[in-house]
């Protein structure tokens, strides 16, 4: 390999490695950005003395703390909540969440799974509750199970099954099976 081409390799690496940082700094930069507007745009409201409190962004995610904690206990997305549970605290909750004797574990709930859990004091799982209901985006990007759909389908299979059977047992004549599977098939 000559001097040149060694020399050229080397400008390649240096400028590829520029070009790297400049794009990690830009990428820093814009995170930086917001994270500033999130914070712009944050409420932040208590639930009572030794309660925590809950944290709303703009783009609709909303953080529990629990009092004394800087790090948030669950993240959800407003919008994707169905459902409440509160249950005892059990020997596994003692070991996932410190602190958490004397105290229940409340569960935010979504699309048939827990979007988030938290121990809270007796009481503050009321509280947790009445703000999420209260807000005017809970549960709206909840999406149908498909239940309504498949139902549908189903009375309509079976609704085509019973005029077969009329047919075939001579009750319907070929006109009147036609025009009542076209009407079916159309709703």
């Amino acid at each position: 390999m000559s001097k040149q081409s060694r020399k050229e390799k080397r400008e390649q690496k240096r400028q590829e490695w520029q070009a790297k940082r400049e794009a990690q700094k830009q990428a820093k930069k814009e995170r930086k950005l917001q994270e500033k507007a999130m914070a712009a745009g944050r409420k932040t409201e208590g639930l009572g003395a030794g309660r925590g409190g809950i944290t709303e962004y703009p783009d609709g995610t909303i953080e529990y703390r629990r009092m004394g904690e800087i790090l948030p206990t669950f993240t959800v997305n407003i919008r994707e909540v169905t459902g409440f549970s509160v249950r005892k605290v059990t020997k596994e909750d003692k070991k996932r969440f410190m602190r958490a004797s004397n105290t229940q574990i409340f569960a935010v709930q979504g699309s048939g799974t827990v979007l988030g859990a938290s121990p809270v004091a007796y009481g503050t799982a009321e509280k947790i509750e009445q703000w999420f209901r209260a807000h005017p985006d809970f549960g709206k990007d909840v999406k149908n199970s498909g239940k309504e759909t498949f139902s549908e389908y189903t009375s309509v299979a079976d609704e085509l099954m019973k005029l077969v059977g009329l047919r075939g047992s001579g009750v319907l004549t070929k006109e009147e099976f036609n025009t009542q599977k076209t009407r079916l098939l159309e709703d």
